[in-house]
């Protein structure tokens, strides 16, 4: 069964609405402060004649995460994860907003702008107006981000992305559904008059989301792949 839209908040019940899309990056880890505490004075060794053999040290690789803001020349799974978790915290941005004043600020709707492409904006817009007609009952608070996943990457070039992903709303609902069913998304080349402030700094936004409640094949590729 497809549902074109299972909205942000509905997705707790599973009740379908008749419009929108399939709808967060984790709070940074607050490191604790450096110690205040003096330096130990350690005695000098005494030298001796016969010297040290000292065992050389292994430094462990250090893994290095694609980034969002740098189109690289092959697109992989893992930069498009990066890419999502930029748009998915500038669309928690506006759930947020909506959600602390019970209304739809102007700067959630400049946040949506800076995610999505049209249609797909006028679509979201339309959502974000009928959880504000229904409430935010399952709604943590504050609601964290949503997070999106890629499950693989269907088609890529330098101007359009096309991918399934699955989406986890465990920091955005107190309880969701099971994460079950199939999820397209197409990116394509962020225009600068949609994000004037560059509050998504990634070169891409949303234009095409599709989603199904079962596992289902992908859908003709947007990206005319």
């Amino acid at each position: 069964m497809r549902r074109m839209g299972l909205s942000l908040f509905v997705v707790a019940s599973l009740v379908l609405v008749a419009c929108g899309s399939s709808h967060p990056v984790s709070s940074p880890t607050t490191l604790a402060p450096p110690s205040t505490h003096s330096p130990t004075t350690r005695p000098r060794p005494t030298p001796t004649a016969t010297p040290t053999t000292v065992a050389p040290t292994t430094v462990a690789p250090t893994t290095t995460f694609p980034d969002p803001d740098v189109v690289p020349a092959v697109i992989t799974p893992a930069y498009v994860d990066a890419v999502f978790a930029v748009l998915d915290h500038v669309y928690g941005n506006a759930v947020r907003l909506m959600v602390a004043t019970t209304n739809l600020p102007v700067q959630a709707t400049v946040d949506l702008r800076a995610v999505f492409a049209d249609p797909e904006y006028a679509t979201e817009l339309k959502i974000f107006h009928l959880e504000l007609e229904q409430g935010f009952a399952h709604v943590r608070r504050p609601p964290g981000d949503r997070r999106t996943t890629v499950v693989r990457v269907l088609s890529a070039s330098e101007t359009c992305i096309f991918v399934q992903t699955k989406t986890s709303f465990r920091a955005v609902i107190t309880d969701p559904a099971p994460e079950t069913g199939t999820e397209y998304y197409a990116l394509e080349k962020k225009s600068s008059a949609n994000d004037p402030d560059r509050l998504n700094s990634t070169a891409w936004e949303i234009y095409y989301d599709v989603a199904y409640t079962a596992v289902e094949p992908p859908p003709k590729d947007p990206c005319g792949g």
